[in-house]
């Protein structure tokens, strides 16, 4: 389901702010406060009441984040996150909320479990450093298969985009896959 519209972003609720902000922005977990069409002409199909997803919030900062770079971010996302492929998260849409301070975006998208930045923490708490990256078999003891990543960035590549912020806090991760 994606969103063929600017959604109002006061349908949702903000939960929780996922990880740490970044220059960018900042993700939060989100809840639909009531049933949130997808389209304006299906009124019927959409997302219920207390459906959770995340949302990446991009601001424009004078002098340091312009509105034309974080326009050009999400014409690079909705190009590589609207094709349904396993290794890449899925977005359903956006939404912009001007300011007299600073504007705002909001990219609507699926919520994972947790982020590769948080499984490898809780992994170096578990096994020895050298346990850990000589023994491969470890991270798939927790669902996660590295090449899931690459295979998110292979496809990314394959669309002529580059993954501008790759980190481990970007590769996000839930008990059916890996993703970018």
């Amino acid at each position: 389901m994606f969103f063929t519209y600017p959604v109002p972003i006061d349908r949702f609720e903000f939960v929780s702010r996922i990880g740490t902000p970044s220059s960018y922005g900042e993700v939060w977990t989100v809840r639909t406060k009531t049933f949130v069409p997808t389209s304006i002409n299906s009124p019927s199909v959409g997302f219920g009441p207390n459906t959770v997803l995340a949302s990446k919030v991009l601001r424009t900062r004078p002098g340091v984040i312009t509105r034309e770079e974080i326009e050009e971010e999400l014409r690079a996302i909705s190009k590589v996150a609207t094709q349904n492929h396993r290794n890449i998260v899925t977005v359903y849409g956006s939404t912009f909320q001007p300011d007299p301070r600073t504007d705002s975006y909001y990219i609507l998208m699926e919520l994972m479990d947790t982020s590769l930045d948080a499984l490898l923490d809780e992994l170096h708490k578990k096994y020895d450093f050298w346990d850990y990256w000589f023994h491969a078999a470890v991270p798939y003891r927790y669902g996660f298969d590295p090449c899931d990543i690459l295979r998110g960035l292979e496809f990314i590549h394959g669309l002529d985009e580059i993954h501008r912020d790759l980190k481990p806090a970007n590769g996000i991760h839930d008990s059916t896959k890996a993703s970018v």
